[in-house]
């Protein structure tokens, strides 16, 4: 099987979601499509996009704090992650390990602590 021109594939992924506007399977296809392209910015728009349909979708919401994670906007990631437990969104633990590395990164070592804390806790329920 040979791997589309990746003109190609976009264009098929942005077709898709022109016919179909709440088809989240084609956003989330395209968003990969654009961090494997490096294009983090534009995922994350499409990406925003998606979650204004299905918010609690939560592949979109890890890729989307990978996106802005890439992107250095590390006050944004840690506010993704505090919206999501305040409005109890259900989401993939893993979307912690980009604040605990903020947290690390910017010497908040009670912040690292608690950040250690929900993963565990949540690595036990969302395996």
């Amino acid at each position: 099987m040979s791997i589309p021109h990746p003109g190609v594939a976009n264009a098929a992924f942005r077709e898709a979601i022109r016919i179909r506007k709440n088809y989240s399977e084609a956003y989330l296809n395209l968003a990969r499509f654009l961090i494997r392209q490096g294009r983090f910015k534009e995922s994350a728009l499409l990406l925003n996009e998606l979650l204004s349909f299905d918010k609690e979708n939560r592949i979109a919401i890890t890729l989307l704090a990978g996106c802005l994670f890439a992107q250095q906007k590390f006050d944004e990631v840690i506010g993704l992650v505090r919206e999501i437990h305040v409005k109890h969104v259900a989401h993939d633990f893993s979307v912690h390990r980009f604040t605990l590395e903020i947290y690390q990164q910017r010497g908040m070592r009670r912040e690292s602590e608690a950040e250690n804390v929900v993963i565990a806790t949540e690595s036990h329920i969302n395996p």
